[in-house]
């Protein structure tokens, strides 16, 4: 179940950043709630560790045998969480520019591209033709970890 303090957070920055998000296929608009809600959620998670021990220790850290491991898989989800957040407001504004009746081709290609690289993971995905892109989503599909229906339980 989400976080409600969480839910106001991405509520109160994709309106500031997105705006209404009607505009924009709905599998889309899930994704980009979900990357917000990744990013606040974990940002949340350290702030409230950090101020109620400064010695504390990512849960990265503590599940790992090799306390180095854990580090860098800490640093690593960090560094994903903070790019997605940072990349979704230049996606967007690029989306739309593109008018979607009457470059409907290059308007689908434009979204599978943003879905490929916040919700796939697809590595490259500026290199890759959009049939190979297709290939490793559905390879992918079965991995992504996204809340269903998030977009719901925000007003935006």
């Amino acid at each position: 179940m989400p976080k409600q303090e969480v839910l106001e957070m991405c509520e109160k920055a994709i309106r500031n950043d997105l705006g209404d998000l009607d505009d924009l296929p709905y599998e889309l608009a899930n994704t980009l709630a979900n990357v917000y809600y990744k990013y606040f959620d974990h940002a949340v998670d350290v702030m409230k560790r950090a101020a109620n021990n400064p010695g504390w220790i990512p849960k990265e850290m503590k599940r790992e045998t090799d306390m180095l491991e854990g580090l860098t898989s800490f640093v690593e989800n960090t560094a994903i969480f903070e790019s997605d957040f940072e990349a979704v407001p230049n996606f967007i504004e690029g989306l739309r520019e593109i008018d979607k009746h009457e470059q409907p081709n290059l308007y689908q290609y434009t979204v599978d591209f943003i879905l490929d690289c916040l919700k796939y993971d697809i590595k490259d995905a500026h290199k890759k033709t959009g049939l190979r892109r297709m290939i490793e989503r559905k390879i992918k599909k079965r991995k992504v970890q996204e809340i269903p229906n998030l977009i719901g339980l925000l007003d935006v």
